[in-house]
């Protein structure tokens, strides 16, 4: 349940907390979930712009593949109806995990960036793409 109380009209109040809690869930995952922003001492503008490009791209990595991986192999709800782990973190773990086999298997890597950056993927191909991760 979600209270908001301001002197605007209810429609605009709404719409407005709903692109700041997007903001912050944002936030929230490349600063404590998973990708550790906070962790870094770089101060220099242009390596923190290189820092945030790449955790961009990473962070939209990891958020698609979980997606994918939400959409075509439904998981396990906790008893309290949410699953154990959220769409970032499913990614980031498929994509960790084939970045580290990398060497061994590069089949799973070269399946989880065509699933992610790929467009217009035909369903069977999206199984067998699933099927190696």
């Amino acid at each position: 349940m979600l209270i908001l109380v301001s002197n605007r009209k209810v429609t605009d109040v709404f719409d407005q907390y709903r692109i700041r809690w997007e903001i912050e869930t944002l936030f929230s995952a490349v600063k404590t979930r998973g990708f550790d922003l906070e962790a870094t001492h770089i101060t220099k503008p242009e390596r923190l712009s290189n820092l945030f490009f790449v955790v961009t791209i990473a962070f939209i990595w990891a958020y698609r593949q979980g997606d994918f991986i939400l959409k075509n192999k439904p998981i396990k709800l906790k008893k309290h109806g949410y699953p154990q782990h959220s769409i970032v973190r499913q990614g980031l773990n498929v994509v960790t995990k084939a970045i580290s086999e990398i060497v061994c298997n590069s089949r799973k890597i070269i399946a989880s960036i065509r699933l992610v950056f790929k467009l217009n993927i035909s369903k069977n191909t999206t199984r067998k793409l699933l099927g190696v991760l």
